[in-house]
């Protein structure tokens, strides 16, 4: 049986986890939520850097592959032994594509010398973890994200394809649709599954997932989260539920 582990300092990483899981069923699945330095986007590159490798090297000691389920993480590692997920830049014309990234992101990916469209958003990440780990008012929190979103896009011109480069955004997509209407949602994911097809055997028989965590267990919160993700992508690919 293969096992494929994946990282990210959170949530993040379910969005990443739940597209594998639809393609590649037939593996194991451990996400190692490395919440104790959550957010990962905003640390200094030193830091980081010491984090993310000593996560690669837990990870690369239970699986057969390492999965960096975090756009942040996968632009501070050089580390050839991995699967990053990064947006899909090369595709896409800068002037009119934009990048909701974390501040670490869009900068080691140069967007703006790049003149790509971004925005700061160095709350993000923890808005929407908030929304879904804490006994809050999701939709009064969702309608200030939205808020936020269309004063900062009031400064530019209405992007043609908006890229995801942050996994935790992902939980955001029908808000960032609904504010950017007439323009196309990508992230990494496709590569990242079209890669892992080129390495992972086929098999018959279904595999199991499991979490581990370096700060605080949250196990049955992020099953929960896990099987909402999963529910919300079969439905939209006219599928029935997973048992």
């Amino acid at each position: 049986m293969t096992k494929i582990g994946v990282y990210d300092s959170g949530i993040g990483g379910l969005t990443t986890i739940a597209k594998l899981i639809m393609n590649f069923q037939h593996c194991d699945f451990l996400l190692y939520a490395d919440n104790s330095h959550f957010p990962l986007g905003l640390l200094d590159e030193k830091k980081l850097n010491i984090i993310v490798e000593k996560g690669i090297a837990y990870l690369e000691e239970k699986c057969d592959f390492v999965v960096l389920g975090c756009n942040t993480a996968s632009c501070c590692t050089a580390s050839k032994t991995v699967f990053k997920l990064l947006p899909p830049l090369d595709d896409f014309r800068p002037q009119t594509t934009l990048v909701l990234a974390t501040p670490y992101t869009t900068k080691k990916l140069q967007l703006k010398e790049r003149k790509f469209v971004t925005i700061d958003t160095p709350e993000l990440a923890s808005l929407i973890t908030k929304m879904y780990t804490e006994d809050v008012n999701q939709t009064q929190i969702l309608a200030s994200i939205e808020n936020m979103l269309r004063i900062k896009l009031l400064s530019t011109r209405p992007p043609e394809n908006v890229l995801i480069g942050c996994s935790h955004y992902q939980f955001i997509e029908d808000t960032i649709k609904k504010i950017c209407q007439k323009t196309q949602l990508f992230d990494g994911n496709s590569k990242l599954i079209y890669e892992l097809g080129k390495v992972i055997p086929p098999s018959s028989r279904i595999g199991a997932v499991d979490f581990e965590f370096s700060g605080e267990n949250q196990f049955d919160n992020y099953a929960s989260i896990l099987e909402l993700l999963l529910n919300a992508y079969h439905k939209k690919q006219g599928l029935s539920p997973p048992q």
